[in-house]
């Protein structure tokens, strides 16, 4: 069934915008093109993932990944895009799933990712935070 999962994206989505697939005991991992997520949540939500779990960011060498946990009857379904540090903006996903946007707006408050369409306050941290307060100086 995940193959199929795996087909329907690269049919939806474009072959060339998914970079890697793999499955892990049963879950799924797809690293794709950061401007198809949105598209990405809607299908999987229309295959079953009906919950989304987090929204993790870790930066790593001058990228911004971020993690989306989808979850379908105790399967999981991972989505990785990275954005880059100096210009995170990605497409909000709160409008496929309305609890995306406190994971959201906690990326936004702590690394500085700008969700587009995102219309909510800092959930965090104050106004007089600085900007991306847990992101590496370098």
């Amino acid at each position: 069934m995940e193959e199929n999962i795996i087909d329907l994206l690269k049919r939806n989505i474009g072959v060339e915008e998914i970079f890697k697939t793999a499955f892990k005991s049963g879950d799924l991992e797809v690293e794709l093109n950061s401007s198809k997520i949105k598209e990405a949540v809607k299908l999987l939500k229309q295959e079953g993932y009906n919950h989304i779990i987090t929204i993790i960011p870790v930066e790593e060498d001058g990228f911004i990944k971020l993690i989306y946990f989808l979850e379908r009857n105790g399967s999981l379904a991972a989505l990785k895009i990275r954005v880059p540090c100096d210009n995170p903006i990605v497409d909000t996903v709160s409008d496929v799933f309305k609890t995306a946007e406190s994971f959201e707006r906690e990326a936004r408050d702590l690394y500085g990712v700008n969700f587009k369409n995102l219309k909510a306050d800092r959930i965090i941290a104050p106004d007089n935070w600085p900007e991306k307060p847990v992101m590496k100086r370098t």
